[in-house]
C-alpha cells in the first residue's frame, strides 16, 4: 500500500493515502478547493515491468473489496511526482455552482480561476484580440488588481468576490456599471447587510458596528470592435484585507461568495435591459445624494449639496447656490461641523 511515508514532503500535512492492498496508514485527505490548501502533492507509482504474479487480497483488506492486484515490491516501481500551486490549479465547479448556472441561463460565458493579474485586463485584452460576447470572469486572488485612478486592490485569497464582467455596448455606456452596482447592492441587501452607493464607484456601510467599504468597481471602455465595456467588482464577502474597509462577514452575513454572486447575476439581466431603471434605482440606494460633500479633484476640491445623477453618471451638486457637474473625484461624505 501507499502510507504516511511517501507523504511527508507534502507541506501542512495534506496529502491523500491511497491503499492498494496494504494497510492505510491514515485517512486525511486534501482537496483543490479548501481555501487553506497552498499546495497539493500527487504521488503515483508505477510498476516496473508489469511481470509478477497477482495475489489474492491480503489480511488488512477486512472488506473483501479490494481488487487482487500484482506484486507492490516499490523497488520495482517509478515514482512520479506533480505539484501542483493555486496560481496554476483549476478551481473545483462547485466552488460557484449557483453562479455559473446563472450565468449559463442568461447565455453568457462563465469562467472561474484560482488567480490572475487582472480580471478586467484579461477581458479588455481578450476584447481587443476580436472575444466580444458578453463573459464572466471570477479569481479567488488577483496579483495586479485595480482601482480607480491606477490604484491597486488588495485581497486575501478566497475572501473576497473578485469578477469582471464584458459586454458590448452601444450609446448607453453607464447603464452597464449602473446596472452591475445596483445587482450588487441588491445582492448585499438580501445578504441582511445595510449598505449605500457611494458616487462613483463604491458600495459602503455607514452605519452599525463594523462600517467601511465594503466593495468597488472599475468600468473601462475597450475600443474593440464592436466596442465593449468592462467593469470589474471587488466585494469582501468573508474579510475585509486593508484598513477602513468592511465585509459582509464583520456585518453579520454568513452569505457566501457564489450567493451573493448568484444573486447578482439573476437580477442583472433586466437591469442591462432598462437603461431609465439603472439610474431610478442609483438614486433611490444612493448614500451621497442629499449629502454634504467635499468632492477632491486634481483642479481644485469641492463642497457642496450633492443632489442628482446626470444621464451619463456624473454628480450634480449644488455650490454656493449655483449647480456644478462633477464627472471625475473622490467623494468624502461630510458630518455636521465638517
Amino acid at each position: 500500500g501507499i502510507g504516511t511515508g511517501l507523504f511527508d514532503r507534502v507541506e501542512n500535512g495534506v496529502g491523500v493515502d491511497v491503499g492498494l492492498c496494504g494497510g492505510l496508514a491514515t485517512k486525511r485527505v486534501g482537496l483543490i478547493g479548501e481555501p487553506d490548501v497552498q499546495r497539493v502533492s500527487i504521488e503515483l507509482a508505477v510498476h516496473g515491468d508489469g511481470g509478477d504474479a497477482e495475489f489474492a487480497t491480503g489480511a488488512d483488506d477486512t472488506d473483501g473489496d479490494f481488487a487482487t492486484v500484482g506484486d507492490q515490491d516499490f523497488g520495482e516501481h517509478v515514482l512520479l511526482t506533480s505539484r501542483m500551486t493555486p496560481s496554476d490549479a483549476t478551481p473545483h465547479p462547485g466552488i460557484f455552482a449557483n453562479s455559473r448556472a446563472a450565468a449559463i441561463a442568461n447565455g453568457w460565458s462563465f469562467t472561474h480561476v484560482s488567480s490572475t493579474g487582472s480580471t478586467n485586463t484579461d477581458l479588455a485584452g481578450a476584447a481587443r484580440a476580436g472575444s466580444t460576447s458578453i463573459e464572466l470572469l471570477v479569481t479567488d486572488h488577483q496579483s495586479a488588481g485595480r482601482g480607480r485612478l491606477d490604484r491597486s486592490w488588495e485581497d486575501d485569497r478566497s475572501g473576497q468576490l473578485m469578477f469582471s464582467f464584458r459586454t458590448p455596448v452601444d450609446d448607453e455606456l453607464q447603464a452597464v456599471p449602473g446596472a452591475i452596482a445596483v445587482a450588487a447592492h441588491e445582492a448585499v441587501a438580501a445578504a441582511g447587510v445595510d449598505a449605500g452607493i457611494k458616487w462613483p464607484n463604491d458600495l459602503v456601510v455607514e452605519h452599525g458596528d463594523a462600517p467601511g467599504k465594503l466593495a468597488g468597481l472599475l468600468s473601462e471602455y475597450v475600443d474593440s470592435s464592436p466596442p465593449c465595456v468592462v467593469v470589474g467588482l471587488g466585494l469582501n464577502v468573508t474579510s475585509a484585507p486593508v484598513a477602513n474597509a468592511t465585509s459582509l462577514a464583520a456585518n453579520g452575513s454568513s452569505a457566501t461568495r457564489d450567493e451573493v454572486f448568484a444573486t447578482l447575476l439573476k437580477r442583472l439581466p433586466e437591469l442591462l435591459g432598462n437603461p431609465d431603471l439603472v439610474r431610478t434605482e442609483l438614486r433611490r440606494r444612493s448614500a451621497t445624494l442629499g449629502r454634504r460633500v467635499r468632492v477632491e479633484r486634481s483642479g481644485g476640491d469641492l463642497v457642496g449639496i450633492a443632489t442628482d445623477l446626470t444621464a451619463d453618471g456624473g454628480l450634480l451638486l449644488t455650490v454656493d447656490g449655483s449647480p456644478v457637474e462633477v464627472s471625475v473625484g473622490d467623494v468624502i461624505h461630510l458630518r455636521p461641523g465638517d
